[in-house]
């Protein structure tokens, strides 16, 4: 009944005592009600049912209602307590969502995470809203200044390098982790106090 809220399979000439697959496949917004035939007679309420057809040039109608179910927006922020977020809550589907970000002292914003993809690299993030419930991270990163002389001195060779790495310290490195622009984690392992 309403041409956008849906699509349909199944449609056809066939002939009288005919089975048919008919289906109903609902678009993003919308749910499938029922199916009718000649008029208001309610035939089912699958969306996929098989139909004997009585007769030449019948005609089936797939009945579709606004999906007005508030799916949920929630989000945390890693490390805890690192920074606040804005815009979480219940939404239509197809509403535009916007977030926000926004670090406490000490931390800086790095990127939104959805599931195990990354999304978006500013504090500002908008989207529109799926058919579904949705948990996103924001990560925030420290701002620690370390005085200078406490640093330990850290080479790595060659840079850039296309197949190998070798990084070389002058005191113990406890732990390493290297990241690729984006941020993901592409080594993480301690080193337990040996120097590398």
């Amino acid at each position: 009944n309403l041409s956008h809220a849906g699509s349909l399979s199944g449609g056809g000439f066939y002939y009288p005592g005919t089975e048919v697959t008919i289906s109903a496949d609902e678009n993003p917004g919308f749910v499938f009600s029922h199916w009718t035939a000649g008029g208001n007679e309610v035939i089912s309420t699958e969306p996929t049912f098989i139909y004997i057809t009585l007769h030449y040039g019948q005609t089936l109608t797939a009945h579709f209602t606004e999906d007005t179910h508030e799916y949920q927006l929630s989000a945390e922020v890693s490390p805890v307590e690192s920074g606040t977020i804005t815009g979480s809550g219940g939404y239509l589907v197809g509403s535009e969502v916007e977030l926000s970000a926004n670090a406490v002292e000490g931390y800086k914003f790095l990127y939104w995470r959805y599931g195990e993809t990354i999304i978006g690299f500013e504090e500002e993030l908008s989207f529109t809203m799926p058919a579904d419930d949705v948990h996103l991270i924001a990560y925030f990163g420290t701002l620690t200044s370390i005085a200078e002389h406490n640093l330990p001195e850290i080479n790595v060779f060659p840079n850039p390098t296309h197949t190998g790495l070798t990084i070389a310290s002058a005191s113990p490195l406890l732990y390493m982790e290297i990241t690729d622009v984006h941020g993901r984690v592409i080594i993480s392992e301690a080193a337990e106090g040996k120097k590398a």
